[in-house]
């Protein structure tokens, strides 16, 4: 006679089922977290380049947007990963944006040390910074800076090296 219960067999298949659903269920919570950490960095990006386009014009003066590890003054690397500052033509930072956490690396393309705008609201070079993960080639985003200064988001299918 049997008694009412469960074998150990059918015990054992159901905390595999349940191991495994459970894998699944953190492999797409990480790759969701992942593509929101993604969205909050390049709106992040993207919104302090529009702030100093909007600064420029506001204030009829040159505004620059650099990269800078300690939020004072540029770096000239090119590489926007340890942060970067918003600052006027007089010296003045406006806005200072810290280090990205790993895995994020920001370049630049086109855009020499820094991108400025001049007081019409205009760039004084186009170009696009890339921002990408160094865990996975699909997540990365692009902010071009065209010569009139406007800002969007672009399609650059460029590796982050």
């Amino acid at each position: 006679m049997q008694s009412p219960g469960f074998t150990l067999l059918e015990l054992l298949v159901v905390l595999a089922l349940a191991a495994l659903s459970l894998n699944f269920a953190i492999v797409a919570a990480n790759d969701l977290h992942e593509r929101r950490a993604l969205a909050t960095y390049a709106n992040r990006l993207e919104q302090s380049l529009r702030f100093a386009r909007t600064l420029a014009l506001s204030s009829g003066k040159r505004v620059s947007v650099c990269p800078s590890e300690d939020g004072r003054a540029c770096d000239d690397d090119g590489d926007y990963t340890n942060g970067w500052i918003v600052f006027s033509e007089d010296d003045a930072v406006a806005a200072v944006h810290p280090k990205l956490p790993e895995p994020w690396r920001i370049k630049t393309k086109r855009l020499g040390e820094h991108l400025s705008f001049k007081p019409d609201g205009g760039a004084t070079r186009a170009g696009r910074i890339l921002l990408c993960s160094t865990r996975d080639a699909e997540l990365r985003h692009t902010a071009v800076v065209n010569a009139g200064g406007l800002v969007r988001a672009g399609d650059d299918q460029a590796p982050c090296t």
